[in-house]
């Protein structure tokens, strides 16, 4: 190898690191990684020099010295392989700055295509607001023009309430005057009715105390009966015993009779107080409507001072508003207006609570005699009550004397039987006396026998009949227990009735539920337990309500300033309160803007009219070829469209024709329609009265006059 080949060039490195330097201060920072591995690539291909030591640069130089053309080819050949490094080095250094604009770029153009979606979102939102916010206003304009009629409709409808409760006032008024007349006679009745009872009340005690007696004597005679029941077997005594039976009968008969008649005194007595506890129903039932009656008088009170104190300030500052003259007078009249108000509501309020004094007055006395009727009836149940006792101690002791009867009958069968058996064996002893027979020895044990038995079943009933009697004393003097059950089971028995009554309300609850909940669900607004129905805050039912809502609260509003400005009296500083100017602004600004949508919708109705009229008359000129023009008096005027000259004027008749239609008149002509016109309107209107058929013919005359022009025309040309 030539060692000038070896050899390095200082230029050329040093011109080598310049350049490179001021490529790598030129580059950005984006593309140093790009130039590096490009130059590590070119530092790779190109052959590393080792450097030369000074032994060998001496050699070389002297061979350069020997040779002068060897080393200008050798370093005119290291030139252009360094000016081709350089220019190379210098492309791939374009390159990469051309991709990095081109990333610079398209870095850029992505940006801008995200600005412009951006801005495009953007406006596409505003549209939507925009859109959203004009169907919002119209909506609330349509809302306001329905609560505007809402409004008017629930003032006439509560006016019309008004006037039909103050009516029912009146009929309530005359209602509660015939209740109170009618509640003072049933008193008066009442009072009577319980006087009369009081007296039969006394009565039917002193008749108690009689049977009471009488009751008394009859058990001491039976007493007496009883004990003299062992001496009845004796023969000797019987029309004794007879007579007294007789007797004892007797007196049954007539206590039988007394207690019929006391008995039927008791239906008669228990059909009174029917009818009263009938008439104190009928009471109660008067309580409760004079209740109802009242409570409707107050409702219509209250409303009837609400709506006229409404109206009255309505008015009033109407007026005032309308009338900018004469505040003092006004607020004088005002004064003296609020004072006389006042003073009939006072006066209202002291008739009012005269009749409800009256009313409490009325109602403490019925409640009196009401708890006297109560008195009354348990007195008179307590009367009932002893008249059982004495039935029940009457039928006991009946019982015993029938008893004692078939006892002295059943001693006397016994006694008679004992005779008949005694004579049969003594004529036995008589026929039999020869044999020697001693029968009579053998009746007499079982007569005996018989005798025994008859008298254990008398002492068996002897005792039944005392046993019978302690208890029946025993529970009369003890009647304590035995009233202590009944009141248990009449309790038990209230308890069991008040409890089925219950039962049955709740079941009629419980049906009219189920009716209430069928209609509900056919008509689709019921709600099942545990069910939350959500509703849209922008829907037009809460719309609605909340419109009402706010036109109510600035109707408060505007009452409440009339009130204070009414409480202020003369130290008013404003003739009408900012309220009531703002709402009546708000309404001046609404029906302006109505006013103008009518005269809008009324400009286009006119624009449509217009523009069917002339679709109208275009359609009569091309189908039937005349012009129609109408007039404000009905009258029309036809032309031709052939010849503008033949033109006719027609007007309806006043007194109409005889058929469904308007009978209609020619009134006037033009020049035009032929020589033979006045024959033509001769035969078809006067003659035959058609004005159609005569339009027809004039038409057909003036297209046969246009047609020959038209020739004629042609034919000159």
């Amino acid at each position: 190898m030539n060692p000038d080949e070896r050899r390095p060039n200082p230029s050329a490195t040093r011109v080598s690191r310049t350049t490179r330097a001021t490529t790598s201060s030129r580059t950005p920072v984006s593309t140093k990684p790009t130039l590096r591995s490009v130059a590590a690539s070119t530092l790779s291909s190109t052959p590393i020099q080792r450097p030369i030591t000074s032994t060998k640069r001496d050699s070389l130089q002297a061979e350069l010295e020997k040779d002068p053309q060897l080393s200008s080819a050798k370093r005119q050949q290291r030139t252009q392989a360094f000016t081709s490094t350089l220019s190379q080095a210098t492309s791939e250094r374009q390159i990469v700055s051309l991709q990095a604009a081109k990333n610079e770029l398209e870095n850029k153009l992505r940006d801008k295509d995200a600005e412009i979606e951006r801005l495009e979102t953007e406006r596409r939102y505003l549209a939507d607001r925009e859109t959203e916010e004009k169907d919002a206003r119209e909506s609330h304009h349509t809302q306001w023009e329905v609560e505007r009629r809402n409004l008017n409709t629930t003032l006439n409808t509560l006016r019309r309430t008004y006037e039909a409760l103050q009516e029912e006032h009146t009929d309530l008024t005359e209602a509660h005057d015939r209740v109170r007349r009618k509640g003072a006679s049933e008193q008066d009745a009442l009072r009577l009715e319980v006087a009369r009872l009081t007296q039969q009340l006394g009565h039917l005690s002193q008749q108690v105390e009689e049977y009471q007696a009488v009751s008394e004597d009859r058990a001491r005679r039976i007493a007496e009966l009883e004990a003299a029941v062992p001496s009845a077997p004796d023969p000797e005594t019987s029309m004794a015993d007879r007579s007294s039976d007789n007797i004892i009968t007797a007196e049954l008969a007539r206590q039988t009779t007394y207690i019929s008649t006391l008995e039927r005194r008791n239906e008669r007595l228990s059909s009174e107080v029917d009818a009263l506890r009938a008439r104190h129903a009928s009471v109660e039932v008067l309580r409760e409507e004079n209740r109802s009656l009242h409570k409707k008088l107050k409702v219509v009170d209250e409303l009837r001072q609400a709506l006229g104190q409404a109206e009255a300030e309505r008015d009033h500052w109407q007026q005032q508003s309308s009338a900018k003259s004469g505040d003092s007078t006004q607020s004088a009249e005002l004064a003296a207006e609020v004072s006389r108000l006042r003073a009939a509501q006072a006066q209202l309020a002291d008739e009012l609570g005269n009749k409800g004094a009256a009313l409490r007055v009325k109602q403490t006395e019925l409640m009196v005699m009401s708890g006297e009727l109560d008195a009354v009836k348990r007195e008179l149940d307590a009367a009932k009550s002893e008249v059982d006792d004495l039935k029940d101690k009457e039928r006991r002791l009946n019982d015993r004397v029938a008893l004692g009867e078939r006892e002295v009958g059943f001693l006397k069968s016994m006694v008679s039987t004992y005779e008949q058996e005694q004579d049969g064996a003594t004529t036995v002893d008589d026929t039999m006396s020869v044999d020697g027979d001693t029968s009579t020895t053998a009746i007499n044990p079982a007569t005996a026998l018989r005798l025994q038995n008859l008298e254990s079943l008398l002492a068996e009933y002897k005792a039944t009949n005392e046993k019978l009697a302690a208890e029946i004393a025993r529970a009369a003097e003890n009647p304590s227990d035995l009233y202590q059950q009944t009141e248990h089971l009449r309790t038990e028995l209230k308890a069991s009735e008040e409890k089925h009554a219950e039962t049955l309300e709740q079941l009629d609850q419980l049906e009219q539920t189920l009716f209430e909940l069928g209609g509900e669900m056919a008509g689709g607004r019921y709600v099942p337990p545990n069910t939350r129905i959500l509703a849209a805050t922008d829907s037009p039912e809460a719309n609605w309500f909340a419109a009402r809502t706010e036109t109510l609260e600035s109707l408060k509003r505007e009452n409440e300033a009339l009130r204070q400005q009414l409480s202020e009296g003369d130290n008013a500083t404003m003739a009408l309160p900012q309220a009531s100017a703002d709402a009546w602004q708000h309404e001046k600004a609404a029906l302006t803007q109505e006013l103008a949508q009518a005269n809008k919708r009324w400009q286009r109705l006119k624009q449509v009219f217009n523009a069917k009229a002339e679709e109208f008359t275009e359609t009569v000129r091309n189908v039937l070829g005349v012009k129609v023009a109408f007039f404000g008096n009905g009258s029309v005027r036809v032309t031709s469209v052939y010849d503008l000259e033949a033109q006719f004027a027609f007007e309806p008749m006043k007194d109409g024709g005889s058929g469904g239609g308007r009978s209609m008149r020619m009134v006037g002509r033009g020049r035009g329609g032929g020589e033979d016109v006045d024959e033509q309107m001769e035969y078809w209107i006067r003659t035959e009265g058609s004005i159609p058929c005569f339009l027809a013919t004039m038409t057909l005359v003036s297209f046969d006059k246009w047609k020959h022009e038209q020739r004629e025309l042609g034919l000159r040309q």
